[in-house]
Parts: structure tokens; sequence; C-alpha cells
């Protein structure tokens, strides 16, 4: 890989995309590369890496002749999602069987699950993640099911809004039964199973060490699973676990748990605090690149991309009449009022 002037990009007709990826070699030394990702060569799907730009610089993109999302190549490969009823889990799933993989696809909302799996000609499995007994049998299906496993995308979350004194013991518990607990003990009946050369994949979350008003509890979630990611990178050194932080997305059902009085209290907080980005990131879009970056490393064994880093590009909302921008393969355009799935 190689650095880079981004302004060539515009020259050649390709684009930038905002992400931190994290390099290292399984059970080796690790080397940090806060970069832009330049745009895929669409032709071999590879992927350099340029200098990032600062905080609110304009990322203008010229499309290139025939541009288009590179067709992700998951021939012959074997995909559990988990948390694939919706948003970015069930794109994700859609994206890896229509690159070729056999997927499978574990959630709490049964009749979701089962269009999805439908859609992909894939396994369904409907389970709770806040039940130990679900979490060991979304493994031993998916395994039995697809003959083995390739890759694990854990997507699934619960995101209530309630300030961190007023957060009720069962949330707590929910919150983390669902967000830490299940994600790890499935992963746990997984390992001794995966393929050789598998990635097992974690979505987190931007607020991780920068809480905001109201997603305290959900942030204390995701920062819990993004520790013992590090425990079991340390516990399981030929494994690979890849961490998934993505900013903002219009089309999720991110805050399908927010109590909408309680919301509309917390926006002047958010506003102030600088919480909301000016730019959305597309569920779909975003999923398929996610995807190609995992299909990427599954081609690459010798290759762990420890934090993978997608927000959109642009600054933060100032204002309640402010409208935010969903960035797009095409560049930006206003989001519809009232679009869904803002993630914090």
């Amino acid at each position: 890989m190689h650095s880079h002037d981004a302004s060539d990009d515009l020259k050649k007709g390709t684009r930038t995309v905002g992400a931190a990826v994290r390099l290292v070699r399984p059970g080796g030394w690790e080397r940090d590369t806060r970069r832009t990702r330049r745009a895929f060569s669409y032709s071999q799907y590879r992927i350099t890496l340029s200098e990032a730009p600062r905080l609110g610089d304009a990322h203008p993109y010229v499309p290139a002749q025939g541009d288009s999302m590179p067709q992700t190549d998951f021939t012959g490969r074997r995909v559990l999602v988990v948390g694939a009823s919706s948003g970015i889990g069930r794109s994700i799933a859609l994206t890896a069987a229509g690159g070729g993989a056999r997927v499978a696809v574990a959630a709490r909302r049964r009749d979701l699950l089962e269009s999805v799996a439908n859609q992909v000609d894939g396994l369904a499995v409907p389970a709770d993640l806040a039940d130990p007994d679900d979490c060991a049998r979304i493994a031993e299906e998916a395994l039995a099911g697809l003959g083995g496993i390739d890759l694990v995308v854990h997507c699934a979350a619960v995101s209530p809004i309630t300030p961190i004194t007023k957060t009720t013991a069962p949330v707590w518990q929910r919150l983390f039964a669902t967000n830490v607990v299940g994600p790890l003990l499935v992963t746990s009946h997984l390992l001794p199973e995966l393929s050789p050369g598998s990635l097992t994949a974690f979505v987190s979350s931007r607020s991780v060490g920068r809480p905001y008003h109201g997603v305290g509890a959900y942030s204390a979630s995701k920062a819990a699973l993004d520790q013992a990611l590090l425990s079991l990178r340390l516990e399981h050194p030929r494994h690979r676990f890849t961490r998934v932080e993505v900013g903002d997305t219009a089309g999720t059902d991110f805050n399908r748990d927010f109590d909408l009085d309680t919301r509309k209290e917390l926006l002047p907080l958010w506003l102030a605090h600088g919480a909301l980005s000016e730019t959305l990131l597309d569920c779909d879009d975003v999923s398929e690149l996610i995807s190609a970056s995992l299909a990427q490393l599954l081609d690459r064994p010798g290759i762990s991309a420890n934090n993978l880093v997608f927000h959109g590009a642009g600054g933060i909302i100032t204002s309640p009449d402010q409208r935010p921008m969903i960035g797009t393969r095409e560049g930006r355009r206003h989001a519809r009022a009232g679009a869904g799935g803002q993630q914090v």
C-alpha cells in the first residue's frame, strides 16, 4: 500500500471515503494507519490508503467513467450475520449472498428475519441474544446448516435512550445481555469450529469514548464489547477479530427504542455538544463497502484489520432547522424529513 495526494483522486475521477484502519500481522506487531480510504480499484477490488482530511474539509466527488460499487466476491464463502432482520445486518447479508456466499441469518424478529432468509435463499435462525440457550443454538444451527463458517458479522444491538441515572436494572440487564454477552457467547461457541482463515466482525459505535446525552448506557455496552474484543485477540491470536465502527447512518433501526419525548428534550444538548453529523451514511451503501472490505480480508488470511471506521464526510449539525445530507456514491443529497436510524 502507498500514500498519495487525495487531489490525484479527483484528477483521475476516483473518490475518497473517511476510514481508519489498523493493520497487523496475525500474532505480530501492529501498525495504526489513520487514513482516508481511496476508492476501490473496481477491476481488482484493491484498497489503497491516503492521508486523512481534516474535520470540515470539503469532500467533492467526481464520478469516474462507468463508476459503480464493486461486485463483492464471496464465492464459496459461508457467512453468518447476527442481527440481520434490518439495517446494516440485513444489507450485509444481501450483499454477501449477491456475491456468491451461502448465508445464515439470526435475529429476534422472526417475520423480518424469514423475509431476509428468503431473499438470500439462506438459513433463518430466530433467536434472542439475551437467552444463553439461544446463543448456543445460533452457533449449532448455523454450523450444521452451512457446513462450516468463514465469516461472522455481529450487528445486533438494542439502543434505549435515557440518562444514566434513570436507566433501570432491567434495561441495563437487557442492554448488556444483547449487546455484549450474547455476541460473545455466540463467538465462544463458534471459535473451535470456524474455518482456517476465518474472520469475526463486531459492529461498534462512534460513541465509545465520547458518550452523548441519553445514550450513555448504550455507549457503555459498546465499550464493554470493544474491551472484550481486545481480550479475544489476546487469548486467540490465530483468529482474526475486526471492530467495525459506523457513523450516523440513515435507514437503520438504531432509534427504534428511542422515546420520542426524551429525544426532543435531548436534541438541544446534542446540538450543543456536536453529536449530530452533517452527513449521514446510506445504510445500503456503507454496508456494501463494509462487505467488500471483509471479503478482501477473507482473501488475505495473513492480514488483520483490527478497526474499520466509516463516517460521513463533513461537519456537524448546529441548528435544529438544519437538515442532514446523506452521503452516497453519487455525492450528497438531502435526507428526507423524518429519516430514521441516525446512529450515534
